[in-house]
């Protein structure tokens, strides 16, 4: 099974990465940017699996109906310290049940590795759907995190959310793994990205 890309052409969301790709951005603002395309990256990868049960309420004169949220073993998984204190509270006001881990990396000569071994890769379910969220797709990051989630998992369909992908780490994923789906905002060819942002106060 191929790697799925989703990219996301909602007008809002064209909108906050072309604010996203100036150069001249201030840090506040990228934040703010990135908070907002993660919350409707996430909101693409799992509007498909959570579902709603119907509950209605009988009273003496009518019946009220309402929707209760079925519980859902979703875990979603940050590199970015910042993007997860960012966006935690926000997702879990969103979906009740949902777990956030940031995992910090440290660079080596070769890519990344685990800079503290994260048990909670290993606490993962059989039925636990993994949403990695990145603020732009490198593939050694990705694959980093991934070694470490039991291999009988690996068989779930991960599903990577990202504001910036790149073909070509996307290809290079694709020669490791299989079961992943890619939401992104913005694909492109080149690695424009990270050359494009100034961090200003």
């Amino acid at each position: 099974m191929p790697i799925h890309i989703h990219s996301i052409k909602h007008p809002l969301v064209l909108n906050w990465i072309s604010y996203l790709l100036n150069p001249n951005i201030t840090t506040y603002n990228k934040n703010e940017l990135i908070n907002k395309l993660s919350l409707a990256l996430i909101y693409e990868a799992t509007r498909k699996s959570i579902k709603n049960q119907k509950l209605y309420i009988k009273y003496i004169t009518h019946i009220h109906e309402t929707y209760l949220m079925r519980q859902y073993d979703i875990i979603v998984f940050c590199t970015s310290i910042t993007i997860g204190q960012i966006i935690s509270k926000d997702l879990q006001y969103l979906i009740p049940n949902l777990q956030i881990h940031t995992i910090v990396l440290k660079k080596i000569d070769s890519g990344w590795d685990l800079f503290v071994e994260n048990h909670k890769l290993q606490d993962i379910t059989y039925n636990s759907q993994i949403i990695i969220l990145e603020e732009e797709l490198i593939s050694s990051k990705i694959q980093a995190i991934l070694e470490q989630i039991p291999k009988h998992i690996l068989n779930n369909t991960i599903q990577i959310c990202c504001s910036i992908s790149n073909k070509l780490e996307i290809d290079k994923l694709s020669k490791i793994y299989t079961h992943i789906d890619v939401y992104t905002g913005y694909l492109t060819d080149i690695y424009l990205y990270k050359k494009t942002l100034t961090y200003s106060p």
